[in-house]
């Protein structure tokens, strides 16, 4: 995947991973799940042991400049 195409999220599946979710946002793996952990990430499915986030709630989030915010909500 190409670093353009990860900025705006145009090649990502439906349903994305944290370590995708990392890439789009720039930022460790670790500070990736520390956020989910925290609520901050809007979207996040858990299936247990692993977790899912939808693409769509998470552009909409970017683009309102939620990043960082307190809350997962958009």
């Amino acid at each position: 995947m190409s670093t353009e195409k990860t900025a705006t999220g145009a090649e990502l599946p439906e349903v994305i991973t944290p370590e995708e979710l990392a890439a789009l946002l720039r930022i460790s793996r670790g500070h990736t799940y520390a956020l989910i952990r925290a609520g901050k990430v809007p979207g996040v499915v858990d299936l247990g042991r692993r977790w899912r986030i939808s693409r769509d709630t998470v552009l909409r989030w970017l683009a309102q400049g939620s990043v960082g915010a307190s809350g997962g909500t958009p």
